[in-house]
């Protein structure tokens, strides 16, 4: 998984990650166990979450109560405000760590010079 190779970059910047996912929770505690995350993954047991965001695809698309969210990037402040968001309209392309970390270093440029 690209974000944990790159998680010495987030921390290194002083910025928290965390996952959420639309999985039910049998799946995501296989998927827990299978991969070592390093960061917490949440789990929207409601679509609105998604729809709070306008990632989810389509109220089509929620399956036996399973959210089927578009890849989405959140940078989310101490204060818990909104100051940044890319949402992937497609399956195949993902926000990336290089996207996230370019977001945060535009919006906090000091907190990437600070931190040795």
């Amino acid at each position: 998984m690209k974000i944990q190779k790159n998680l010495p970059e987030f921390q290194r910047r002083g910025a928290r990650v965390a996952g959420v996912s639309g999985d039910h929770r049998t799946s995501l505690r296989k998927m827990r166990d299978r991969d070592e995350f390093g960061y917490p993954i949440l789990r929207a047991g409601d679509p609105s979450v998604f729809r709070t965001f306008d990632a989810l695809k389509t109220e089509s698309d929620i399956f036996r109560g399973l959210a089927l969210p578009y890849p989405t990037g959140l940078l989310i402040d101490a204060a818990g405000r909104l100051v940044w968001q890319m949402t992937r309209r497609s399956l195949i392309f993902r926000v990336t760590p290089r996207h996230l970390l370019a977001a945060f270093d535009e919006k906090y440029p000091d907190a990437a010079k600070a931190r040795p």
